[in-house]
């Protein structure tokens, strides 16, 4: 995926998909590459993208603080290069977004709130809210600062204070996203992308694209999302440790021409 980094707009931006995680955006995102649209900005450019994370926070002041100012200028700082949009953290700045670009279409993926909650909880709360792994690397690890930035930034969407997501809470805030943003979007540029029902068709009328001849995609279903997060964990643990070694040979070799050059006096 060609994360289209740029800090000022250089291609239009065309869709915005600002569904909440576990509805399918992962499986939507893998649709769109298929289609041709390559500039995205999503989670995964969070992640290589350390120098996002300060940008993240000024968006989440202006949001939830009201300190400074976040508008169209400021989202092109983030999403300059790209044409699509999607998932966290965008997600969480739907209304935000919609406004700063309204010539974009957007796609809602949603999906029934009960089994939404239970995947959600497991997954993306526990990832980023509870995990002690991620959050120890994110501060140590420039490359794993996004998490410093979720764990703040998702108690705050959910309005929760307590690390937890009580279950009829957090599906009224997943209702309440989809409510607010069909009341932000005219319904000719509105998609509502039901998780396990949508088929080439449906997505390729919406964007006035050919449907493509290869089996619609399915991608990051929750069985394999915690072995891939301790994979990602595991390698940030031995990119560390060669930095590390790397810091430490000359040291190493610094002292033993010392010891073997000028030995200690006896």
């Amino acid at each position: 995926m060609d994360d289209g980094k740029s800090t000022t707009r250089t291609v239009p931006m065309r869709l915005l998909c600002l569904g909440l995680g576990r509805t399918g955006t992962a499986s939507l995102g893998k649709a769109l590459e298929t289609l041709n649209y390559k500039k995205i900005y999503a989670l995964e450019t969070l992640m290589v993208s350390p120098r996002d994370v300060e940008l993240w926070e000024r968006a989440m002041d202006a949001k939830f603080y009201g300190k400074g100012v976040f508008g169209r200028e400021e989202w092109d700082l983030l999403f300059g290069g790209c044409e699509v949009v999607k998932s966290l953290p965008a997600s969480l700045f739907a209304a935000e977004i919609i406004a700063a670009y309204p010539e974009a279409r957007v796609i809602l993926t949603t999906r029934d709130a009960n089994s939404w909650y239970e995947s959600y909880r497991q997954t993306v709360w526990r990832r980023f809210v509870q995990d002690p792994v991620l959050r120890i690397f994110s501060y140590i690890d420039p490359l794993s600062y996004y998490g410093h930035i979720l764990h703040r930034l998702l108690p705050l969407y959910f309005k929760t204070e307590a690390g937890t997501l009580e279950a009829t809470h957090g599906k009224n805030i997943f209702m309440q996203h989809n409510g607010h943003i069909r009341d932000l979007v005219p319904k000719d540029r509105l998609l509502e992308w039901r998780v396990g029902e949508s088929d080439w068709d449906k997505l390729c009328e919406f964007l006035d694209k050919n449907v493509p001849s290869e089996k619609f995609p399915v991608s990051n279903e929750r069985g394999a999302f915690w072995p891939d997060c301790r994979r990602r964990d595991w390698s940030r643990v031995w990119s560390m440790g060669a930095k590390a070694l790397v810091w430490m040979m000359p040291v190493g070799v610094g002292v033993f021409a010392l010891k073997t050059l000028y030995p200690p006096a006896v």
